[in-house]
């Protein structure tokens, strides 16, 4: 990320595009960072969601600290799905 920008850490990982390479460095945070600032949380209602619903077609994102309160569902492998896709079979 360039000088004067920054990403809270969990919200950075947890971004759609963004990933973690072998040294641990985060490749994609600036265009997450870009992106979330024009996407509304489905939770919350304010901008700056960078977690999206992994469900094709779903468009509820969320930030970081709504996911749990929304009831949505952050898996191990980085993926996310709202309250409504939690319990489809690809968010098993």
């Amino acid at each position: 990320v360039e000088p004067g920008c920054w990403a809270h850490l969990n919200c950075a990982q947890w971004s759609s595009e963004v990933y973690a390479k072998e040294d641990g460095e985060l490749m994609h945070v600036k265009s997450a960072i870009q992106r979330a600032r024009k996407v509304v949380c489905s939770h919350c209602g304010m901008r700056g969601a960078s977690i999206g619903c992994n469900m094709h077609r779903c468009k509820c994102s969320f930030h970081f600290q709504c996911v749990a309160a929304s009831g949505a569902r952050l898996l191990a492998d980085s993926r996310a799905f709202c309250a409504a896709h939690r319990h489809s079979k690809q968010a098993r």
